[in-house]
C-alpha cells in the first residue's frame, strides 16, 4: 500500500491534527444548534461561528462525520446515508437529555445537504444552510470523473484556489476518488427533496 502521507508531502503535525473529536460548547438558554462540517473537513471548520453563536447564548454541537476528521482513508467505505445517520444519531441523542426547547440544524458545503435529507427524517425546529450545492460548475465533468477516475487513481490531492486561504489542518488534503460519488448521490438526493 502506498503511503499516501508521504505521496502527498503531508506531516504527522497536520495528519494529527486532523484526528478530532465533537464539539459541544454549553450554552445559557434551552435552544441547541447542531452545525455539521464540510467533506473532507473536521468540526474545526465550524468552530468560529460555534462560538459566535455560542457567545449569543446557544448550546452549539460540532459533530463528527463517519470518515472525517481521522485520516482520509477512513472516507473509503462511508456512504452519504452514513452522513444523514450520524446528524439523525446527535438529534436523537439530544433530544433524549430533554433540556433543549428548540433544536436547530445546520451546516456548510455538504453539512447542509445532510441537513435537509435529515429533516425529513428527524422533527427540528429550523435550518441554516451555508453554501449548500446544488449543482457543481461542470457536473457532467465531475460525475464522469467520480466514475473513471478511480480505474486510474485511488487518491488525488485537492486543489483549492491560490486567493482562497485555509488551515491544512482543518481538511484532509487527499481523498479516495471513490468517495466523491458519495458527495454526488448526497447533493442528487437533497435537490430532488427541494424539488418537493
Amino acid at each position: 500500500m502506498v503511503n499516501y502521507r508521504k505521496k502527498f508531502k503531508i506531516t504527522k503535525e497536520v495528519a494529527e491534527a486532523w484526528e478530532q473529536e465533537p464539539i459541544f460548547l454549553v450554552g445559557q438558554n434551552d435552544v441547541l444548534i447542531i452545525l455539521i462540517h464540510g467533506w473532507s473537513l473536521t468540526p474545526r471548520q465550524m468552530l468560529g461561528l460555534a462560538k459566535h453563536l455560542n457567545k449569543k447564548g446557544y448550546s452549539v454541537s460540532l459533530p463528527r462525520l463517519s470518515g472525517h476528521g481521522t485520516k482520509p482513508e477512513d472516507l473509503e467505505k462511508v456512504k452519504w446515508r452514513d452522513w444523514v445517520g450520524d446528524l439523525v444519531k446527535e438529534i436523537r441523542k439530544q433530544k433524549q437529555k430533554n433540556k433543549f426547547r428548540k433544536i436547530i440544524i445546520g451546516g456548510t458545503s455538504i453539512g447542509g445537504n445532510i441537513c435537509l435529507l435529515t429533516s425529513l427524517v428527524e422533527k427540528t425546529d429550523g435550518l441554516i444552510l451555508i453554501g449548500t450545492p446544488v449543482h457543481f460548475k461542470n457536473h457532467f465533468v465531475i460525475k464522469l470523473g467520480a466514475i473513471f477516475i478511480p480505474l486510474f487513481k485511488k487518491y488525488i490531492k485537492k486543489r483549492r484556489p491560490a486567493k482562497v486561504g485555509f488551515n491544512p489542518k482543518d481538511s484532509y488534503q487527499y481523498f479516495p476518488v471513490r468517495n466523491s460519488r458519495q458527495v454526488l448521490y448526497l447533493v442528487r438526493n437533497s435537490v430532488f427533496l427541494l424539488k418537493k
